[in-house]
């Protein structure tokens, strides 16, 4: 993130709970953000695009992780989503 930049109370709290999960997981926050595209109830295959070893590492540990259905839901709710 950069710095200086102010956020809103649903980002602030996407954060908070992407932070919750890195640490949970111990793995950076974007192989939280793809885990949550894994865990999506219908197939969808990201187009990653790596420019160093870490990010391809990051893609690769996204696929391991095993949200449960209480974390997906809070992040799908924080993204402005509603349930059907």
């Amino acid at each position: 993130m950069l710095s200086g930049v102010r956020r809103c109370g649903k980002s602030v709290l996407l954060s908070q709970i992407k932070d919750e999960l890195f640490n949970k997981y111990e793995v950076s926050k974007v192989s939280i953000g793809l885990s949550f595209i894994y865990t999506m109830p219908f197939n969808i295959t990201p187009v990653v695009g790596v420019s160093s070893i870490a990010h391809l590492k990051d893609a690769m540990m996204a696929m391991n992780i095993k949200l449960t259905k209480k974390e997906w839901y809070k992040l799908y709710l924080l993204g402005k989503h509603k349930l059907p």
